[in-house]
């Protein structure tokens, strides 16, 4: 018990240690009411249960190789997607996850980002560049001078429905991923 304990501990660390201002929201998935009523494409409530760490393999993060919570959470908070893809894809700052692209005919492509435990971390969405918000722009041109912003950038929702964006910034010989609140204030800062 005391091993499993420090594990989550040292889990939690690296998921929480990612941003200076912010920090990793989840959602427990793992006890979906197989009854429940369908939900928009929105996160659900977070929870602060606790679950053990499962050892995590990043080589062997697959479609056919997901925490066991991922299925009914994507049949449950998404109706009529499908698992196209699954892949391992850190979090800003390091920490282990599960990047869960999902896709239905007629509807927007998403990521759903997941912990290894199977926790339900935020909903990532393609945009163009000059959809997200003045702010960001600008701080990207600020602080980032000399960087060349990706064409897109990544629409972040998280389990609260606050909203966050990821922008790739370029350099020759330096990539680095950048995370901003609506404001343009500066999350995460990570190399690519």
């Amino acid at each position: 018990m005391k091993a499993r304990t420090i594990g989550l501990s040292l889990l939690l660390f690296f998921v929480i240690g990612c941003a200076k201002k912010s920090s990793v929201q989840t959602a427990d998935t793992t006890n979906i009411p197989a009854t429940a009523a369908p939900t928009t494409a929105t996160a659900p409530a977070a929870s602060s249960q606790p679950s053990a760490a499962p050892t995590f393999d990043a080589k062997k993060v697959s479609v056919h190789n997901l925490p066991d919570s991922v299925k009914p959470f994507v049949s449950q908070n998404y109706p009529g997607y499908v698992i196209a893809a699954a892949t391992y894809d850190p979090l800003c700052g390091g920490a282990p996850a599960i990047d869960v692209a999902i896709r239905a005919k007629g509807k927007p492509a998403y990521s759903v980002i997941f912990l290894p435990s199977g926790h339900y971390v935020q909903r990532e969405q393609d945009v163009p560049l000059s959809t997200i918000p003045a702010p960001v722009i600008a701080t990207v041109k600020t602080k980032y001078a000399g960087f060349k912003p990706g064409r897109q950038a990544e629409k972040l929702v998280l389990v609260d429905n606050s909203i966050e964006y990821s922008v790739d910034l370029l350099k020759p010989h330096n990539q680095r991923e950048a995370v901003f609140s609506s404001t343009g204030e500066v999350l995460c800062e990570g190399k690519e």
